[in-house]
């Protein structure tokens, strides 16, 4: 009777240290996968405001005319200031060597956009662009539009920006 007894506790420890394990299994997955979770939120917020600057080209072509007027428009859909806004440009299309024009553009209001001339002739691809969110991060993006953080301490050319013609934007925010 009491080799039962003991065979019984020991059951009962056994099921109990096991049920005990695979508690601490769940809880170690589970725990791991809200630390994803909350990298994941704080990535996020930290691009919250460098996701709403972006640049593009337009064509500003009147009635035709030969040849295209091409301007590169920056907007900051944000609530914030982009400041130390540069965008880089390819030159010289004659040369073998492309060449690229660094071109200081200063600050973009919040919710506004900006409009830079490039000039004439044919259309421009590759523009990249750097810039400081508000939180003092230094972002890039490139020539295709991705977004990743700079890893440059500071631009380079320094000096006075560019006087162009700012404008308001639509959407500020990130609404449309």
């Amino acid at each position: 009777m009491e080799d039962s007894a003991r065979r019984k506790r020991d059951w009962a420890t056994d099921v109990s240290s096991g049920a005990a394990a695979i508690g601490l299994m769940v809880t170690g997955v589970l725990g791991w996968y809200q630390l994803q979770e909350i990298k994941e939120q704080d990535r996020e917020q930290e691009q919250s405001q460098a996701a709403l600057v972006t640049n593009w080209v337009e064509d500003r072509t009147k009635n035709g005319a030969r040849p295209e007027t091409w301007v590169v428009v920056i907007s900051n859909r944000s609530f914030d200031p982009a400041t130390d806004v540069y965008i880089r440009v390819p030159g010289d299309s004659t040369s073998k060597d492309l060449k690229y024009v660094d071109k200081f553009v200063g600050q973009v209001p919040p919710c506004s956009r900006v409009e830079v001339p490039y000039g004439n002739g044919d259309f421009i691809v590759g523009i990249k662009m750097t810039f400081v969110d508000s939180a003092g991060q230094k972002w890039r993006r490139s020539e295709v539009g991705v977004l990743s953080k700079s890893p440059y301490e500071s631009n380079t050319l320094g000096g006075q920006p560019a006087k162009y013609p700012i404008k308001k934007t639509v959407g500020c925010g990130g609404s449309s």
